[in-house]
């Protein structure tokens, strides 16, 4: 039989995304963010046998950051990030 252990904790968290933005002229716009993502754990039931319990996972927490520019040349538009 599979050593089973029960993942605790806390298996909600808080989340979001700020977002800075700074529109010098009307042709160009500058913008910084940093998102946080969660995904909570939990267990596969799919992978149970009469001898194995379930494969569980746990919570996932991802951090992700982005800059760029966005600007208007002309008929051009061109993005940078």
């Amino acid at each position: 039989v599979r050593d089973f252990r029960i993942i605790e904790g806390d298996f909600n968290s808080t989340t979001g995304r700020p977002v800075l933005q700074w529109t010098p002229t009307d042709d160009a716009q500058f913008y910084a963010s940093w998102t946080r993502g969660f995904k909570a754990g939990g267990f596969n039931p799919l992978t149970a046998t009469a001898a194995n319990l379930p494969q569980q996972f746990a919570p996932e927490v991802i951090n992700a950051y982005e800059a760029g520019v966005k600007s208007q040349i002309g008929d051009l538009q061109a993005n940078l990030t």
